[in-house]
């Protein structure tokens, strides 16, 4: 009787793990999108909603399609965006054509990156880093567009990152906004020790797989953002999740370029 239970307790755990695995398979419907992101609040929220997960609905399902979400850290999204077993991620910078990952022409967000210090110290922006160390997480790759010579302390999420500042591994922790604002009210930071300024700002863009459909699927989102934006439907998206951006959209007309800052 034992022996039966510890067979079928094996099988159990290797088919959790067989599904845990296998679950980012690209769908065989062309007309479904698999999605891959970490949940950020109002963005890609738990139940379907969010300004991410709004905007591609407004794009894609007048053409039929539908979406099929799965939560992951960025970090593992990535990584499936990369190996073809997704189509679409959000939040990557803007790639050329010889990488393994498609990136949107258009942006979505400003990309905003936050860093807090202790308020004892001085700040006068990027050159405050000289010579430190800095906590960030490892997928984000924020070491390649930080100018000063300093020492990136990489880690796998921005919870780590922000645990081991307050424990004083580093004096400076950076990431994401979003990311940053959540942890900041998590930990209750108390705002006269503690400092936060804007340390970047880079154009973050939707991210599809390098294959037939991720192309199709990129063709379709750049060919619709101009319209959205000239409508006004992007700046109405904006406003209902009370998202204030700088980003610079560049819209093609059939005379100029139009720049639209939302």
């Amino acid at each position: 009787m034992k022996r039966f239970i510890l067979i079928n307790c094996i099988l159990l755990i290797f088919i959790t793990i067989s599904n845990n695995t296998f679950s980012y398979d690209i769908k065989s419907d062309e007309k479904t999108i698999s999605i891959v992101t970490p949940i950020w609040d109002d963005w890609t929220n738990k139940d379907g909603s969010g300004f991410y997960f709004e905007l591609i609905n407004l794009i894609y399902t007048p053409l039929g399609y539908k979406t099929d979400i799965s939560f992951t850290p960025f970090a593992r999204a990535f990584r499936v965006i990369e190996q073809k077993k997704a189509d679409l991620m959000f939040s990557l910078y803007s790639r050329d054509e010889h990488s393994e990952v498609l990136t949107s022409q258009h942006p979505i967000d400003a990309g905003t990156v936050l860093i807090i210090f202790d308020n004892k110290l001085n700040w006068n922006g990027m050159s405050s880093l000289h010579k430190q160390n800095v906590i960030m997480p490892r997928a984000y790759k924020y070491h390649q567009y930080i100018t000063e010579d300093f020492t990136p302390m990489e880690i796998k999420d921005s919870e780590q990152g922000m645990a081991m500042f307050l424990h004083g591994r580093a004096p400076y922790f950076v990431t994401h906004y979003v990311e940053m604002l959540k942890l900041q009210k998590e930990h209750n930071i108390d705002p006269t020790k503690y400092r936060t300024e804007v340390l970047m700002q880079r154009n973050l863009h939707v991210g599809y797989a390098k294959t037939e459909k991720g192309e199709k699927l990129r063709e379709i989102f750049d060919k619709k953002m101009p319209e959205l934006i000239q409508n006004g439907v992007l700046e109405k998206l904006y406003k209902k999740w009370n998202i204030d951006q700088l980003v610079n959209f560049q819209v093609a007309t059939q005379n100029k370029n139009t720049m639209i800052s939302i």
